[in-house]
């Protein structure tokens, strides 16, 4: 018997099967949707002078690849993380695939970076130019959706307890999915068929979970991501609204998300070190160009422009 369709040449998941890994997405998504739960509106982005021009300008935000983030070192920490629970649980779950299970892969993952802190010292320094760029308040109510895709805004975990506890669910139920066709004793053909797919199955759900781990250390942040997800199928596995730009990791891919008809400004923060008064006249000029009316007081409506208060030595 064909362990695959026969019109679509797609592979057969049995029911048993399907139900595990079924468990094992509810879980994460659980997970996801506490955090989307508690979202706020009103969040920060840091950029230095030309990417905030461009921004106001395209009324665009980019969605990085999470391997190819300038926060790409902090995928290490929970990959790290990752490693360390797979190696102690080999013995307890007794199968040989845990070691290879989780894979991080390109193109799986994006994220546009905020943040709850409008005037941060640490962040003006390591995201706007070293004091010398802008800090953008955007209400995030209706973000931009790329087609076939899951898109969500959500807080990232800083506690280290709890992300141990949701990579260790995720592996437990991934051994459960193995045993389980161990148990059945499917041909080698049809068995090897079936690992990949919960490899693939448990190495997406724990990129999902990593994809919003940070170091402990890192909790000043106060960070937020919007992730965007693509769908892929067997029978599709490239996404065709991707784009492409050079960065400091070389060819990085990115989703645009442009915002129609005006980006959602709310307030922008003139970094510490940007000049006294020359820098206000200039990004009040430049918001009235892109059709953005300027708070003149606080009775009136519009885009609040206000300097950093953070103390540079």
């Amino acid at each position: 018997m064909s362990n695959r369709d026969l019109d679509t040449g797609l592979l057969i998941i049995p029911e048993e099967l399907r139900a595990i890994l079924e468990r094992l997405d509810a879980s994460v998504e659980e997970r996801l949707k506490l955090h989307e739960g508690t979202r706020r509106p009103d969040l920060y982005h840091y950029a230095p002078a030309d990417a905030f021009i461009g921004i106001v300008e395209t009324r665009t935000l980019w969605a990085t690849d999470v391997l190819h983030m300038n926060d790409s070192l902090e995928l290490a920490w929970g990959t790290k993380l990752v490693k360390e629970i797979c190696n102690k649980l080999i013995d307890t779950l007794s199968y040989a695939t845990i070691p290879q299970i989780y894979e991080p892969a390109p193109g799986r993952i994006f994220a546009a970076c905020f943040t709850e802190r409008a005037d941060s010292l640490p962040q003006w320094r390591g995201y706007a130019d070293d004091g010398l760029g802008y800090a953008v308040g955007l209400i995030l109510e209706n973000m931009p959706r790329p087609p076939r895709s899951v898109c969500r805004l959500v807080k990232i975990v800083y506690d280290e307890k709890l992300q141990r506890e949701l990579v260790t669910q995720a592996f437990v139920q991934g051994g459960a999915a193995v045993k389980w066709i161990d148990d059945q004793k499917f041909d080698e053909e049809h068995e090897l068929d079936l690992l990949r797919l919960v490899k693939v199955r448990v190495s997406s759900a724990l990129s999902r979970l990593v994809s919003l781990f940070k170091n402990p250390a890192f909790e000043y942040e106060q960070e937020w991501r919007y992730v965007v997800e693509p769908l892929f199928t067997e029978d599709k596995p490239a996404h065709d609204g991707v784009s492409f730009r050079r960065s400091r990791f070389g060819v990085t891919p990115y989703f645009k998300l442009v915002f129609e008809p005006l980006l959602p400004l709310a307030e922008v923060v003139l970094g510490p070190r940007t000049p006294e008064a020359l820098a206000e006249r200039a990004v009040v000029a430049l918001l009235l160009a892109n059709k953005h009316l300027i708070q003149r007081t606080p009775r009136h409506a519009g885009v609040h422009i206000w300097r950093s208060e953070a103390s540079y030595r």
